[in-house]
């Protein structure tokens, strides 16, 4: 299987969440029927603690401005960029970020509603970070907007995350 992550690929995230994401990581990179990360392939930010533990794996990338990867999966925007991680991914995770790591969320809840695939979604709440998003997600179901899916988790809790991936 393949995880797509969805992550900042700016420094702006707190340090406070660095060694809890490292964490995470590294507890799934540890399930047997990981294969490869589908990532961003950035260096910096949350994108650099994911190509920290996943190096040698699956990369698509165009920042090269803020990022430094290897060049045989360059997209020529970020629209590609990201169809290329979703098309490539098995399931989700969902780390802290910014509006283009929410763009990513919103783009696979939308394709599981519309049925264009049926992915799983794992949004890592690290110490609350989505808390107040996921609250408008349930606004959404509730007022008829979206589906509710059964595909979509959040969770703060690491070994609650690793046990919903080893379910998949």
């Amino acid at each position: 299987m393949n995880v797509g992550f969805f992550s900042s690929s700016k420094d702006i995230v707190k340090n406070k969440y660095c060694n809890k994401i490292v964490e995470l990581l590294n507890k799934i990179k540890n399930i047997k029927k990981i294969k490869n990360a589908v990532y961003g392939g950035g260096t910096i930010g949350v994108m650099g603690l994911v190509h920290s533990v996943f190096k040698d794996n699956i990369i698509s990338h165009n920042l090269e401005k803020w990022q430094i990867s290897p060049l045989e999966n360059i997209h020529p925007n970020i629209m590609i960029r990201q169809k290329a991680i979703i098309e490539s991914s098995d399931f989700f995770v969902v780390l802290p970020g910014g509006v283009g790591t929410v763009s990513e969320l919103f783009d696979c809840i939308m394709l599981n509603d519309v049925n264009d695939f049926k992915k799983p979604i794992i949004i890592y709440n690290c110490d609350d970070y989505y808390t107040d998003l996921y609250k408008f997600i349930n606004k959404l179901y509730e007022e008829g907007a979206s589906t509710k899916s059964d595909l979509l988790f959040i969770s703060s809790d690491i070994d609650m995350i690793i046990d919903i991936i080893d379910h998949f």
